[in-house]
């Protein structure tokens, strides 16, 4: 096993393919899973490529990477630690990727298995992090049934990143009103165009 992994800790540093890459990368992947807590003494060894992979110009080795670094936090948090800043500032901004449901799948399924590492941060995961709360909430919020599982990972993760800050509430709540009001003078400025227009017809209906 061990001979395996760093077979594949080699692969990720020397392949250009992106396809043997990502091979590699899921088989490292599929390995830290089924290791479970038995992987935690050569979590660092694993994460030093796996950081250099989420900048890769192929989305889909950025979502294995961010995953399996995911799973990483989860079987040792404290080797991951070192490495929030920079993880979270890509899984956010995939979180608040609206063109991808698979990054956002798998941005707010990572951000949960963060979560024991974002507890030893002393600063409020919320207040640290811009854009977590918002992101989150916006997933809850889509009421399509397509993002099913994206809404139920994302209840997930805010339940276990707990009690947001009442000021990070507060900004949030006030975006919202903002872009409701935004959406609302839109639709206004819409009909008045529709009414102002000579070709627009008014349907009635005689009673």
């Amino acid at each position: 096993v061990r001979l395996h992994l760093k077979n594949l800790i080699r692969h990720l540093y020397i392949l250009d393919d992106k396809s043997l890459k990502l091979e590699s990368v899921i088989l490292l992947q599929a390995m830290v899973r089924g290791s479970n807590m038995l992987i935690a003494p050569y979590v660092t060894q694993i994460l030093q490529p796996l950081m250099t992979l989420i900048n890769d110009q192929s989305p889909t080795v950025v979502s294995v990477s961010l995953s399996t670094i995911a799973e990483l936090a989860f079987a040792s948090p404290d080797s991951v630690k070192g490495y929030l800043d920079d993880l979270l500032f890509r899984l956010i901004r995939a979180l608040n990727d609206t063109s991808s449901n698979i990054q956002r799948d798998i941005a707010v399924a990572a951000i949960g298995k963060l979560v024991p590492a974002l507890t030893m941060v002393t600063e409020e995961p919320y207040t640290k992090y811009p854009g977590l709360f918002d992101g989150l909430v916006r997933a809850i919020r889509n009421d399509d049934e397509s993002y099913s599982t994206l809404r139920y990972e994302a209840i997930k993760t805010v339940g276990l990143l707990g009690i947001v800050n009442s000021n990070v509430y507060d900004i949030h709540l006030s975006k919202f009103r903002q872009t409701d009001s935004i959406n609302d003078d839109n639709e206004e400025t819409v009909e008045m165009e529709n009414l102002e227009n000579p070709d627009f017809d008014i349907v009635t209906v005689d009673k």
